[in-house]
Parts: C-alpha cells; structure tokens; sequence
C-alpha cells in the first residue's frame, strides 16, 4: 500500500484513540497491515506486512514478527492493575479498491470500518461495527 494511505489510516485509528477518555484507553497500541481482507476476521487470518507502535505521542515503524510476538502476548501490567494493549489493523479488501480496518482498546472500545474508494481517488468512511 502507498505509505500517503498507510499514514491514513494510522491517523484515523489514532484519532479515535484520542477521542476516549483518557483513563479508559489503553496508553499504547499496535496497528498492523494485512496482505488482504477477504472477510471480517482477516486480522486473524491475513499475513501481517508491516506494523507500527503508537506510544501515545507518535508512531514508530516495527518490524511485523514484533507485532505477532504482541499478539501472542496481548497483556501488561501497570500498578497493580492489568490492561490490555490495543490493537487495529487494516488491509485492502480483495477484489475491490477499498479498504477494510479495525481496532479494539483495551477490551473496551472497538470499531470496524470499510472505506470505499471515490473515482477522485480518496476514500470516504463507513462504520461497520462498534463495541
């Protein structure tokens, strides 16, 4: 994907990030990009070909091996309390010029989107589900 849609979609998970209350996100998350989205589940099923780390200020490029150790993982501790990471993704979905993403924030807040693909070339977003 062209890293001027890669950054995106970044921003826009990151802008929701920033739209929870702060003490009911998580401080961290990884957003990962899928090879493809054939259905709904693809970040389970769907090669991960690059992945990012948002530290709460910015994000850093991480190799995608380190996003599948996280995802094994899932879990930190802070204080004496355990939260989990967030998480999202997105991928093209297959045989299509759209795009499919997701997050979840700590086990709490998530939200599914589908962007379609305008003949201008940008992308208008559609929610396709929330938790």
């Amino acid at each position: 994907m062209q890293a001027e849609w890669q950054a995106y979609f970044l921003e826009q998970i990151r802008d929701d990030w920033f739209r929870i209350n702060p003490g009911g996100r998580p401080d961290t998350y990884w957003v990962a990009e899928h090879l493809i989205a054939t259905n709904e589940d693809f970040h389970l099923s769907s090669p991960v070909v690059a992945a990012w780390y948002f530290d709460g200020r910015s994000y850093s490029a991480r190799d995608p091996s380190s996003f599948a150790a996280f995802m094994n993982l899932g879990v930190r501790c802070r204080e004496d309390r355990v939260f989990e990471i967030g998480y999202g993704g997105f991928a093209p979905l297959e045989n299509s010029e759209d795009v499919a993403a997701y997050y979840q924030f700590a086990g709490l807040f998530g939200q599914g989107y589908h962007f379609v693909r305008e003949a201008s070339g940008s992308f208008v977003r559609h929610d396709t589900w929330r938790s």
